[in-house]
């Protein structure tokens, strides 16, 4: 049943996406890598590498149970730092369009990086972690 509600979260995206104004509109790489190292980075931070070896197994394959409260730890951890990258790439993206305001053609870009950055978070948060998390 769990799958079934990940699958229905992701085609809701999927589906909103592509009827909107299509992929291309929604995607935008440094704000997708910055949420994602900066997110990873808070993890590795918080518990450091080797405990997140963990965290994997429990996404890609079976996690032994003596480590069910290390991965639900992690992936709290995860959850929260995902958002919070996701914010500080919306004060990026707004000094980028604050930056730009002489130049009107160039506030795109900014409020692209602002509001994608927020939604990369947000989606890494609740579609991956707090899975991980209630599995563990």
């Amino acid at each position: 049943m769990r799958i079934a509600g990940f699958a229905l979260s992701l085609a809701a995206v999927g589906v909103t996406v592509v009827l909107s104004s299509g992929v291309q509109s929604f995607v935008d790489l440094p704000a997708l890598l910055f949420v994602l190292l900066f997110g990873v980075g808070i993890v590795v931070a918080t518990h450091g590498l080797p405990a997140t070896r963990h965290v994997w197994r429990s996404l890609f394959g079976q996690m032994s149970p003596e480590h069910s409260a290390e991965v639900r730890q992690i992936a709290a951890t995860g959850r929260h730092g995902f958002v919070a990258a996701g914010w500080v790439g919306v004060i990026i993206g707004v000094v980028q369009m604050l930056s730009s305001l002489d130049d009107p053609a160039n506030l795109g870009k900014g409020t692209a990086v602002a509001l994608l950055s927020a939604l990369y978070g947000y989606l890494l948060a609740y579609l991956v972690c707090l899975p991980v998390e209630r599995r563990a």
